[in-house]
């Protein structure tokens, strides 16, 4: 639905909100002591050195790489994911 609908404001407006976070999130710095969980896609390409960067951005990072995913890996890891989130916050 999206591409549908690629141009109208909400869309245009979400992408110039997402610019927006990002430039804030890097401008304040790195989370020193919050925990940081990094869940990768096992598909390769431009986003593993970003997913590599990110490691830095704490001292209580941790990266893991999930098989048999894809891009969107919340989509196709759901219960992965989800347990990988709730063991983090302890709630598992």
């Amino acid at each position: 639905m999206y591409y549908n609908h690629v141009g109208e404001y909400s869309n245009v407006n979400a992408i110039r909100l997402i610019n927006e976070n990002a430039q804030a999130v890097i401008e304040a710095g790195h989370l020193k002591d919050i925990p940081l969980l990094i869940l990768s896609s096992d598909s390769g390409g431009d986003w593993e050195e970003v997913q590599r960067q990110l490691l830095h951005w704490s001292n209580q990072s941790e990266q893991e790489t999930l098989p048999h995913s894809e891009h969107y890996i919340h989509w196709s890891n759901q219960e992965a994911v989800s347990e990988k989130i709730l063991n983090m916050l302890n709630l598992n």
